[in-house]
């Protein structure tokens, strides 16, 4: 927002370039495409951190990678169904496994190994044919809804070498 801000505001058009933003906008703010682009932009939902230290994994099939924003999708899970971004907090992590949930009661021994709280959740993505990953895939959401990490559900090694990297062990 500081450089949005900063970008609009404190630095002045010209005056030809004043002219066609008051001659071309009010034409292109009636474009769905150009109103959709925008909101992006301004809203940082197009940025990802998927270069940053805390992204890990291998992309795999699909759009989603590690440093992503998690798209709020329509989802069951225990909890029942709804929103995806319901199940997300920013005061805890969110490990979220897609498929039929065996083996989340070893995944849950191994995150309650750690002092930051992480939620588990075992979600299928409604209508079930739309998937943004594959079944059997474990996806590690920070706090602030990006994924850091994303793995095969049964991949044990990524998920501790995540955690013990970033999380304190309880002793």
């Amino acid at each position: 927002m500081r450089n949005m801000r900063r970008n609009i505001l404190e630095i002045p058009p010209n005056l030809p370039t004043l002219t066609a933003i008051q001659l071309l906008l009010p034409q292109l703010l009636r474009s769905e495409r150009f109103a959709r682009q925008g909101a992006l932009i301004l809203s940082d939902f197009a940025r990802n951190h998927r270069k940053s230290a805390l992204s890990t994994g291998r992309a795999g099939p699909g759009p989603l990678r590690p440093g992503d924003r998690l798209p709020d999708l329509r989802v069951t899970s225990e909890t029942g169904s709804g929103r995806l971004h319901d199940l997300l907090s920013y005061q805890r992590w969110s490990l979220l496994v897609t498929g039929d949930g065996s083996g989340t009661s070893e995944l849950r021994k191994l995150t309650d190994r750690y002092v930051m709280p992480v939620a588990l959740f075992t979600i299928r993505t409604e209508p079930p044919g739309h998937r943004t990953r594959p079944e059997g895939t474990l996806l590690l959401v920070r706090p602030d809804g990006h994924i850091g990490l994303s793995a095969r559900a049964t991949d044990d090694r990524a998920l501790t070498t995540y955690l013990d990297r970033w999380f304190v062990r309880k002793t």
